[in-house]
């Protein structure tokens, strides 16, 4: 079938105004460039296929209430695209070491926090391994206090300096509602209006992907957002999740809604959200251990 499509579309002289160079190029993309158009795995099987991957020049923003395992699940996502890829991570909730051991948790998938008793010899190999795969990962943590867009956008420029054109990278905020705004805007819905739409351009222009993640309001115990609570400075990403959870269990089950998707599908993701380590499980890798 391919060899057909292929003859076809090269047989012949081309006219003017001819589908045949288009369709070529076309054909070439689907079945011969289909690794290329892959974007950065996020480690999750499902949400791939959703998604394609972390696609370039990207804006994507990532809802969640406090407690909700917003920033977990930010973690696990960086920790896998900094294996092959490159992941900066500019956090304004916490500092760099504090960020990082939350990484070592998840990477160890047990929690490393205050602990008294000692590590058993699972739990050394797990920690062994963990620091061994961050040593070798290309994950870059911001910690500034006085952050804002033009701090992010200079340091991505210098990032990919560093690493080329060619290498993908993830940008990950966390998150929106902490990044210093223009003193001259009062309404807080406006002053993310517009760092969305800088966040958005930066995407462009440097060809990153840029993962955003956003506070909703915490909601009363027994209740859950709706989709109607997200808010129009949401309107210029390319790509919307919404992540919930049990905030009030260790080991709890969370589920991602991406509501919009500018280039593809949307769907629900259901995860296994272990609390302590801060590791995410999707249903179906989990069905299948």
């Amino acid at each position: 079938m391919e060899k057909f499509v292929s003859e076809t579309i090269t047989f012949g002289q081309v006219e003017n105004n001819s589908l045949k160079p288009d369709l070529f190029e076309w054909h070439k993309e689907l079945f011969q460039n289909r690794k290329e158009r892959f974007g950065i795995p996020t480690g999750f099987e499902d949400l791939d296929m959703l998604l394609g991957g972390f696609q370039p020049s990207t804006y994507m923003i990532l809802v969640a209430s406090p407690s909700a395992g917003k920033t977990s699940f930010a973690l696990n996502l960086a920790l896998h695209a900094s294996e092959k890829d490159v992941c900066l991570y500019f956090i304004m909730e916490m500092s760099k070491q504090q960020l990082l051991k939350r990484a070592i948790s998840v990477a160890a998938d047990f929690d490393t926090s205050n602990r008294i008793e000692h590590y058993t010899l699972k739990e050394k190999l797990q920690l062994t391994d963990a620091f061994q795969r961050l040593a070798h990962s290309n994950l870059h943590i911001f910690d500034s206090c006085k952050m804002n867009t033009s701090y992010i956008h200079s340091k991505i420029k210098e990032m990919r300096m560093r690493y080329g054109e060619e290498k993908r990278i993830l940008v990950v905020i966390d998150y929106l509602q902490l990044l210093v705004g223009h003193s001259s805007i009062q309404n807080l819905n406006q002053e993310l209006d517009k760092i969305s739409i800088e966040l958005k351009k930066v995407a462009h222009e440097t060809s990153v992907t840029i993962l955003a993640l956003s506070s909703l309001k915490r909601p009363a115990k027994g209740t859950s957002h709706t989709l109607s609570e997200l808010n129009d400075y949401e309107q210029h990403a390319d790509i919307v999740g919404l992540l919930t959870s049990d905030r009030w269990s260790i080991c709890k089950e969370a589920e991602l809604t991406i509501t919009k998707h500018r280039n593809g599908n949307v769907g629900v993701l259901l995860f296994v959200f272990n609390k302590a380590s801060g590791k995410f499980i999707s249903s179906t890798m989990l069905s299948k251990v």
